[in-house]
């Protein structure tokens, strides 16, 4: 943990506050410390992650919660919807307030004030940009990150309506994957066939 990320986080923090005592104001609860919920928040955004942790985390939570590097689960999958949906929410700070991440990219995507970006593509894949130069962004982003998660989108059908916009310039990579499936998967048939003499088959499955 970077004592001196979180030292710096409490004075530019005022929106964080603001909430916090907006919540706290609708939702009275005497127990409740937001001095040190506060801290406890700034402590979690100054653990100090490589890029290769970032891109496994990503990976882990687009796979369920199974870990890509182990095949563990790490927490139940009702925790993995929670995150997608408060990430895709409010995931690239005042820019997902704007809308135009949802329109341009249409992905759950997380930022960090060092530049990295993590973005989730459920069911496939987990991926994390970390770029240092330029700096970041008037809404606290990269902006070139933001500006690869654009292209990315522009070329392949990952967007979460791809599926009903009948855009047709886009490339599908789940489709070479099922397609070397289905190949893969007619081999050992006709292997199978070969080895059980099953005349009738194998001209089918050639």
């Amino acid at each position: 943990m970077r004592c001196a990320c979180r030292s710096a986080k409490r004075p530019t923090a005022t929106t964080r506050w603001l909430i916090s005592c907006a919540k706290r104001g609708a939702f009275p609860n005497k127990r409740d410390n937001l001095p040190r919920i506060l801290e406890f928040y700034f402590q979690r955004c100054s653990i100090e992650r490589t890029t290769r942790k970032l891109a496994t985390t990503a990976a882990t939570v687009a796979n369920a919660s199974a870990c890509p590097l182990t095949d563990e689960c790490s927490f139940p999958p009702q925790t993995v919807k929670t995150v997608l949906s408060l990430v895709y929410l409010r995931g690239v700070h005042d820019f997902s307030g704007e809308l135009a991440f949802h329109f341009q990219v249409g992905l759950p995507a997380k930022s960090d004030v060092s530049g990295g970006i993590w973005v989730v593509i459920s069911s496939l894949m987990g991926i994390c940009i970390r770029i240092w130069s330029p700096r970041l962004d008037r809404n606290g982003n990269s902006g070139r990150g933001i500006e690869f998660c654009r292209r990315l989108i522009e070329r392949s059908l990952f967007h979460v309506y791809d599926s009903i916009s009948g855009t047709q310039n886009k490339k599908d990579p789940r489709l070479a994957r099922d397609e070397d499936h289905a190949r893969a998967r007619n081999m050992l048939m006709l292997v199978a066939a070969a080895v059980n003499r099953d005349l009738l088959s194998l001209p089918r499955l050639e």
